[in-house]
C-alpha cells in the first residue's frame, strides 16, 4: 500500500512538472573573455554592486559589474589559475601554479606576490587574522598578507589530500590519519589527534570537531582534541553536514545490511535522531541540506527529499533522465543537471520547473562558492562551461563559447 501511495503521488508530481512548461527568460547581457573559464566564478560586492570575479585558460582574470555585463579591470597571471580566487576586505587571493597574488579587489593591482614552484595543494587558501593559510603537497605555510611574506611554514610526512578549516584563531586538516590543530599566527602545533584510518576534511559544529574516516564519525573537543564521542559504523562514512546541534551524513555498509543510508545525529551525545535504509542505487556524499529537507539522487534517475526532523520523505520523483552531478541549493529548492542538457529547479514540495536548456552536454558537478550555485562543463562549443549561479532573480552562465551570459529568471 506505501509502495502504492508513493508511485501514485510521483506520477501526480511527475504530471504537475510537465503541465509547468518552459519558463520565459531574457538575455540581460553576455561578456566575452578570452577563453573558457579555469575556476568556479565568485561574487563579492563592492558598496556599489555585486561584482563577477572570473578566471580564462588564457591566465586572465576578470572582474565584471553584474549589472551591466561591463568589464571593471583585467589582470593577467604567469600561469592558468588552478584554484577558485578567494576575498577577504580589499584584497583578492589569486593560485596560479607557481604564485600566489594579492591583489586590490577594486582595482586589480597586486599588492603582493608569493612564488612556491610546487604550487599545487588540494585547498583553496584560507584567510584569518591578515594571515593567508595555504597548502603545497606536504607543506603548510602562513603567508602574511601585508607583507607577503611567510610568517611560518610546516613540513609533514605525507601528502596533503582535504581542506583545512579555521576556527577562532586555530587551524584544522587532515594528514594521512592524522588531524592537526595549528596556531595560524605561529603555526605551533596546539594538539594532535590520532586515528586508525585516513581522515576526510574536518567538519566544524560549535564547540566540536567532527571527523569521517572510512568506519565511524568522530566528534572531537575542537580546543583540547578531546574525544567527545564516536559513532562506530561498519561502512564508509561520507563528509557530514552541520545544522544547528544535528549532524546528516550519508554512509554505505558491506555484509548482512548491505546498502546506503541517510542518518541523523545529535552532535552534542552522538545519539541518532533517525537512520534510513535507502536505495542502493543512490550516489555517495551527494547529500544538499536546506530548507528543511536532505536531498539527494539516485543513479536510477529518483531524486528524493526527506525531510531534515523526521527522516521521512515527502516527495520522491523520477525525472526523464539521468543525473549528472550533486543538487545545488538555490533560494526556493534545488538545482540539478540530467543528461538531456537541462538545467531544473525543484523547489520543497517536489515541483520541477525547468530553467535553461544547454547546447550540449555538462560535465562537471556544480558547487556551492559563497552561497551561489556554480557549475563548469566541458570544452565542447557553447556547452555550459565555468558555471551558473542565480542571484536576485538572475542567472549567470558560463559557456565554452568564452561568452558569460546573464539571463533573467
Amino acid at each position: 500500500m506505501k509502495k502504492l501511495l508513493i508511485i501514485i503521488f510521483t506520477i501526480f508530481l511527475q504530471s504537475n512538472a510537465h503541465s509547468q512548461g518552459l519558463d520565459s527568460h531574457k538575455l540581460i547581457w553576455k561578456f566575452k573573455t578570452e577563453g573558457t573559464l579555469s575556476t568556479s566564478p565568485i561574487c563579492f560586492s563592492d558598496g556599489l554592486s555585486d561584482v563577477l570575479i572570473a578566471a580564462d585558460e588564457d591566465k586572465y582574470l576578470y572582474a565584471i559589474d553584474s549589472k551591466s555585463g561591463k568589464e571593471k579591470w583585467k589582470f593577467k597571471t604567469n600561469d592558468t589559475i588552478t584554484k577558485t580566487p578567494v576575498s577577504f576586505l580589499d584584497f583578492l587571493i589569486v593560485v596560479d601554479d607557481k604564485y600566489l597574488y594579492a591583489l586590490d579587489i577594486n582595482n586589480g593591482r597586486v599588492k603582493g606576490k608569493f612564488k612556491d614552484e610546487t604550487f599545487r595543494g588540494p585547498a583553496l587558501p584560507i584567510i584569518c587574522n591578515g594571515i593567508v593559510i595555504f597548502e603545497s603537497y606536504r607543506e603548510v605555510f602562513g603567508l602574511d598578507l601585508k607583507t607577503g611574506k611567510v610568517k611560518w611554514q610546516n613540513l609533514y610526512e605525507s601528502h596533503l589530500k582535504s581542506e583545512a578549516v579555521v576556527f577562532e584563531e586555530t587551524v584544522f586538516f587532515p594528514e594521512d590519519s592524522n588531524v592537526h590543530a595549528l596556531d595560524i599566527n605561529t603555526g605551533k602545533e596546539k594538539w594532535i589527534y590520532k586515528t586508525s584510518f585516513e581522515v576526510e576534511s574536518p567538519v566544524i559544529a560549535g564547540e566540536y570537531l567532527l571527523l569521517c574516516d572510512f568506519y565511524g564519525l568522530i566528534a572531537l573537543d575542537i580546543k583540547t582534541g578531546k574525544l567527545k564521542w564516536r559513532k562506530p559504523i561498519d561502512g564508509h562514512v561520507y563528509t557530514p553536514i552541520v545544522k544547528n546541534d544535528l549532524v546528516y551524513f550519508d554512509f554505505d555498509v558491506k555484509g548482512a545490511q548491505e546498502g546506503h543510508y541517510i542518518a541523523c545525529l545529535s552532535i552534542s551525545t552522538g545519539d541518532w535522531i533517525w537512520n534510513r535504509q535507502t536505495r542502493k542505487t543512490l550516489f555517495s556524499n551527494r547529500l544538499v541540506l536546506g530548507l528543511g529537507k536532505v536531498f539527494i539522487e539516485g543513479e536510477d534517475n529518483y531524486l528524493f527529499g526527506f525531510d531534515a526532523q523526521t527522516g521521512e520523505i515527502p516527495f520522491l520523483n523520477k525525472m526523464t533522465d539521468k543525473f549528472l552531478f550533486r543538487p545545488t541549493l538555490a533560494d526556493l529548492g534545488v538545482y540539478f543537471v540530467n543528461h538531456d542538457n537541462n538545467l531544473y529547479s525543484v523547489d520543497t514540495l517536489g515541483t520541477v520547473k525547468f530553467i535553461y536548456k544547454t547546447v550540449d552536454e555538462i560535465l562537471y558537478a556544480p558547487l556551492v562558492v559563497n552561497g551561489y550555485a556554480v557549475d563548469k562543463g566541458n570544452d565542447i562549443e557553447n556547452s555550459m562551461w565555468g558555471g551558473f549561479f542565480e542571484k536576485n532573480g538572475v542567472i549567470y552562465l558560463g559557456c565554452a563559447d568564452k561568452y558569460i551570459y546573464a539571463v533573467e529568471k
